[in-house]
């Protein structure tokens, strides 16, 4: 027991005069638009996403800016799970585009919902429509 006390002492001696712990800084993405650029602005686009014969419902979220822009492929989780518009725009703030996509047979779009099926809608979703190759998208 005394070992303990003495260890907690120590501990507590060589922590004094250390600076306190400061708070991270939120990133300006989480609560703030960037200034509107006129000639590029953002933008949301109501799309589909053609998966094994089934078009998934989908929402583009455009980056502000003359790009080019990297874009995120935001999965949303199982069906039943939150959408995550909010994190979609957040990355959207931040400079990317976003593709949010329902897996097929959720969320009212067509099909039969599996873990294969999602996979395979994955892989459908990150590759422009038509092209046969991975790509990118942007302004």
């Amino acid at each position: 027991m005394r070992a303990k006390v003495i260890f907690v002492v120590l501990l507590g001696l060589a922590c004094k005069g250390t600076q306190p712990l400061q708070a991270e800084r939120m990133p300006p993405a989480v609560v703030s638009d960037p200034p509107m650029d006129k000639k590029f602005p953002p933008g949301l686009a109501a799309i589909t996403v053609p998966s094994h014969g089934v078009d998934m419902d989908a929402t583009f979220y455009l980056a502000a800016g003359a790009g080019p822009h990297g874009t995120v492929l935001l999965l949303h989780g199982l069906p039943g799970y939150e959408y995550n518009g909010d994190l979609a725009q957040s990355i959207r703030r931040a400079g990317w585009n976003v593709l949010l996509f329902h897996y097929r047979g959720t969320w009212g779009t067509l099909g039969a919902f599996s873990q294969s099926s999602a996979i395979e809608d994955v892989a459908e979703g990150a590759l422009p429509p038509g092209s046969g190759k991975r790509g990118e998208i942007s302004h």
